[in-house]
């Protein structure tokens, strides 16, 4: 494969990226929602979890069945290469304007 054709490939993997992200536009990252409350990303995970918004499982946090499918929180993809050319990709969580809303509000109202 040529250095043209290389290019080629990962453009078209970075602008693929970008349209699956599009949707996840004016979405929060966990950490974002948790700045205004005084809270890393690792804090607010806790707190969701002990409130019973999220669970942990594989490696992931995970919407419980309540709170699945309220369009809550959605997830950006990011694409990325490992030192020997491998074709990577990573998935994380952010939060839509009504799952900021929610989840921000639910967390002032039950802390400890």
């Amino acid at each position: 494969m040529t250095e043209q054709e290389k290019e080629y490939r990962l453009m078209r993997l970075v602008n693929a990226a970008k349209d699956r992200n599009k949707e996840t536009h004016g979405c929060l990252t966990t950490t974002e929602l948790g700045r205004p409350l005084g809270l890393s990303a690792s804090g607010v995970y806790k707190e969701l979890c002990r409130l019973g918004v999220l669970y942990y499982y594989k490696g992931k946090y995970l919407l419980t069945l309540e709170y699945d499918f309220q369009g809550l929180m959605m997830y950006r993809h990011f694409v990325y290469f490992s030192k020997d050319g491998e074709r990577k990709q990573k998935m994380y969580p952010v939060w839509t304007p009504s799952g900021v809303e929610k989840m921000r509000k639910m967390i002032e109202l039950n802390r400890d």
